[in-house]
Parts: structure tokens; sequence; C-alpha cells
């Protein structure tokens, strides 16, 4: 029997109606070696009926159904448990795997990293591919990181063009299932939606090894996002509440970290996000909340003052949106972007 190499996790719950594009994404292109396994967290709808009709012709799929939502901290974790691959591949229900994906991580998986973490494409609801999204901003291949190394961390959070590069975006990650089990859980950031981003760079207390794949291996499906449903302000708050919490976690004795770390969100989400959704949002107690968060990611009291402004203001987000490419243009003449 051939040991297995490679196991795809998908942790799911209600997505029936996309779960069998991410299985079929797999079947087409699948490699002795590689596993599918499905936990599902108690889900209502046919995925149980979805994954039964492919287990009869594939049977390296193995489906666990739990009597719960457990939550994607708990649920993601759980899958990888379950698991019996030297390498475990996260892959969200309502994704795919882009043509060829397989054959390249496997040939990638022999340089023996502990996590790898590459690129995807954006498509639409329908997965029709759009373009594709790299974590980085610039032109950068395929290259190496030592997680305990603090000056090429400092570096590589200065690329990160997206907190995809903070391994935010879960269906992009590929991880050694050994050292993910020699770092314990966080238990402050269960919860938080973002548990997998403190364990995976917490391997830099095993001189955890990541590479940086710049190639596309996966197809987002768009305007899917199953944490929208908590609303637009809950949304942003996951991440600021999120990602604050992790940067103290992992960085509690350097600042300088802590700072870049958080940088790479307020590239994500720039003031106009912000001025934007005080718009929306500015006389819900929602806003206020946000408003709390920002200090922890640089805002001052004039910086905020001037976001309710522009938010107040008719056409207060055009304008914000101009100030912010006049900003662009005069940093890039003057040779500072």
């Amino acid at each position: 029997m051939t040991a297995t190499r490679l196991s795809i996790c998908i942790p799911t719950y209600n997505f029936g109606q996309f779960i069998g594009q991410a299985i079929q994404s797999v079947r087409k292109q699948h490699l002795p070696g590689t596993e599918i396994v499905i936990l599902d967290g108690g889900s209502t709808d046919d995925t149980r009926d979805v994954v039964a009709r492919y287990q009869a012709e594939c049977p390296y799929i193995r489906y666990h159904l739990q009597a719960f939502k457990g939550g994607i901290d708990a649920d993601m974790a759980r899958s990888i448990a379950l698991a019996q691959g030297e390498y475990c591949w996260l892959l969200s229900a309502d994704d795919a795997l882009a043509d060829g994906a397989l054959q390249r991580i496997y040939c990638d998986i022999e340089t023996a990293r502990d996590v790898y973490l590459c690129n995807r494409l954006l498509c639409d609801k329908d997965l029709k591919r759009q373009r594709p999204q790299s974590w980085l901003a610039g032109e950068f291949g395929d290259f190496d990181i030592d997680l305990g190394d603090d000056a090429a961390l400092w570096q590589y959070f200065g690329r990160a063009g997206s907190i995809g590069a903070l391994f935010s975006y879960m269906s992009t990650i590929i991880v050694r299932r050994e050292s993910w089990s020699r770092i314990a859980p966080d238990p402050a950031s269960m919860g938080t939606n973002y548990a997998h981003v403190h364990r995976l760079f917490a391997m830099r207390a095993i001189e955890g090894k990541m590479k940086y794949l710049a190639v596309p291996l996966v197809l987002c499906r768009g305007d899917n996002d199953s944490f929208l449903s908590l609303g637009v302000a809950r949304r942003h708050l996951i991440d600021l509440r999120g990602f604050h919490l992790i940067a103290q976690a992992l960085f509690p004795g350097n600042a300088r970290l802590r700072r870049s770390f958080k940088e790479v969100l307020n590239r994500e989400h720039h003031w106009v996000t912000w001025v934007w959704l005080c718009s929306v949002t500015q006389e819900n107690p929602e806003w206020q909340e946000i408003r709390r968060a920002l200090p922890d990611y640089g805002y001052g009291r004039l910086t905020l003052f001037a976001i309710e402004c522009l938010a107040r203001m008719p056409n207060g987000v055009t304008y914000a949106h101009l100030l912010r490419n006049h900003a662009a243009r005069i940093f890039t003449r003057s040779g500072n972007a």
C-alpha cells in the first residue's frame, strides 16, 4: 500500500452546494498517497449526501461527521488531527485546487519545509477565473524564510500587501503535520478565527522553515465570505481584534515585529476603508467598537476625528479616495513609494 503523503483537510458546515467542486478538483488530478479528510461540523444541508456520492468511487475520501459546529479554529485543528498524511493542505469547502496543483506541491514538499504558502486565483461565485492575487506587493519568485529569524520575518512583513501573507486565507496553506502537532494551541487565540495564524508563526520556537510559493494553486470563490453573515462591521472587527491579540502573543518582547506584523493589516484595510465603514455605521454602536480598536493599529485621535469628519461629508468616501490617490502620486514622484 502507498503511504499517505498528503492530506487535503476540508472542515465544512452547510457547504453542500460547493463541496462537490472542491472534491472534484482533487479527484481529477489525484496522485497516489493523497487522501481527502472531510470534517463536517453537523451540517443540516445535503453535504453528507454529496460526499457519499464521491466516496462510492473514491476510497481515499474519509468523512467524519460530528454532532456540533466547533467553529473554524477547533474544526480546522481537528481536521488535521484526523489526517494521516505527512503534510496537510487546508482547503475551504467552497474553494478548489487549480489544475496541476497536486503535482506542483508534491515536488515542493521534497524540500521538507514546515509550512508552505501559495498564492490564489480570484474567481466569481461560480468559480470562473478572474485574476491571480499575490500576497506580496511587487514581483517575487519562490523563497524560503526562517521563521525564527527576526530580521527575515521583519523583511517579509514589509513585503506583504495582504493579511493573506499572514496565513489568514486557509486554502493556501500546506503544513507538515508533525510540526503542527509540536506546537500547542494558544487558548487565547481560540475563537478569533485565526488561531492557526498563531500556531504557524509559533513554529519560530522549533526553528520552523516556511517556503513562499509565488504560483497561484487555489481557486477562490468570490463574494462568499461566510463571516459577512455577522455584518460588515463585525467582519472587520474579526481582523482587528484577532491580529492585535496574535501580535501581542507572538512577539511580546519585540515591538518592532509587532508593529510590522500589524502594519500588514493597515495595508489591507487602508484608512479609506474606515471612512467608508464609518459612513455606513456611524449611528451604530459597532462603529464605536471599531473606533476603540483602531488605536492598536496606530490611529491617533486627530486621525480618527478626520475619518469621522470625512464620513459625514456628502461624497466623503469619494473625496477620501481622491486624497489617497493624490498622496500616492506625490510619494511616487518623490521616489518614496
